[in-house]
């Protein structure tokens, strides 16, 4: 791949999966964050980082894995979705350095919006549609089921490769987010650094 950087091969295969899922209309904002937006390494998963409309979250989320498994692309990692209304309070709260450079490196694939403006608001209302279909995905099939898989697979990487490859999954009604203990650790050193 002469001429196409790691960077650039990586984020056109997160681009492929936005344009497979780009008939889920209550994306609001989708793109990639974590290394890849601003400086990857061989082996580093692509994060995707996904604003859903409010009380749409779980039902895009189950959109969101069913493609990501039809594509077979396991290194492409849903690991920060949250609905608009947990965007506008935690964009707008007291962020971190390190979540500050995340998100001035994030890479928009969907939505037009400027992710630290999405907190200037309450953001959109899902239709009554759409929060019934999110009731039906969020607890306690779709959610436990995610956590279940999460603690297991975080077991197994933990053995396989080291502490430093481990995660928590943290999820509610308006968020599912993979906390990785190596972000969890390089958001304490980002901290120390301004104090």
């Amino acid at each position: 791949m002469y001429g196409i950087t790691l960077r650039d091969a990586m984020l056109s295969r997160a681009a492929d999966f936005s344009r497979a899922t780009s008939s889920v209309p209550i994306v609001y904002l989708g793109g990639v964050s974590g290394s890849v937006s601003y400086e990857p390494s061989e082996g580093d998963d692509i994060d995707l980082f996904t604003v859903t409309e409010r009380d749409a979250l779980w039902f895009t989320l189950l959109v969101l894995l069913v493609k990501r498994r039809l594509i077979g692309d396991r290194d492409l990692c849903i690991s920060f979705v949250m609905d608009r209304a947990f965007a506008s309070s935690y964009l707008s709260g007291d962020l971190g350095p390190l979540e500050r450079r995340d998100l001035e490196h994030l890479v928009r694939l969907r939505g037009g919006t400027d992710p630290s403006r999405i907190g200037s608001g309450r953001g959109g209302v899902a239709s009554p549609a759409m929060v019934f279909l999110s009731a039906l995905t969020y607890p306690p099939w779709l959610a436990a089921f995610l956590f279940i898989k999460g603690c297991a697979v975080d077991k197994s990487v933990r053995r396989r490769f080291g502490e430093e490859r481990g995660f928590r999954v943290r999820l509610s009604w308006r968020y599912y987010i993979l906390d990785t203990v190596k972000y969890q650790r390089m958001r304490e050193r980002a901290w120390e650094g301004q104090h």
